[in-house]
């Protein structure tokens, strides 16, 4: 009987859990849609490295915006996919599917979204060497 009870309360945890992601995935690829035409009024960013990526991409923030998202979401990608992946993961079973789910999930958090669109290195900094090193080290 206690078998049968955790089965289905992990069900129901797991279809919850399913839910949420998916509405936050949806409320914030809209509010992504919405502020994708405006610019953070911040101070400069004092990254050089950083200022030379944004002139060398025509000092357009929209474009910079594109970069930090794509840069983001890869990075999740790369995360979840070390984690779910088939190539020895800790859980194999999920596929390509879940993981792209779980990067927008990742990507779609709200101060994740924040970061993203404002022409400042948060984005990047965000990622963290933990990130880094699976993007660059796998």
């Amino acid at each position: 009987m206690t078998k049968k009870a955790v089965v289905h309360i992990g069900a129901l945890i797991k279809g919850m859990l399913f839910t949420g992601f998916s509405i936050q995935i949806l409320l914030g690829a809209g509010w992504m849609c919405f502020h994708f035409l405006y610019r953070q009024d911040f101070a400069e960013a004092d990254s050089a490295f950083y200022l030379w990526i944004f002139r060398l991409l025509g000092e357009n923030c929209q474009i910079m915006y594109l970069v930090q998202l794509l840069f983001a979401f890869y990075a999740g990608y790369r995360f979840l996919a070390l984690l779910c992946g088939r190539d020895g993961g800790i859980y194999p079973k999920y596929g390509r599917l879940y993981i792209v789910w779980g990067s927008l999930a990742l990507l779609t958090f709200p101060f994740a979204m924040q970061c993203h669109l404002a022409v400042q290195p948060f984005s990047f900094m965000r990622t963290g060497r933990c990130r880094w090193r699976i993007l660059f080290c796998s």
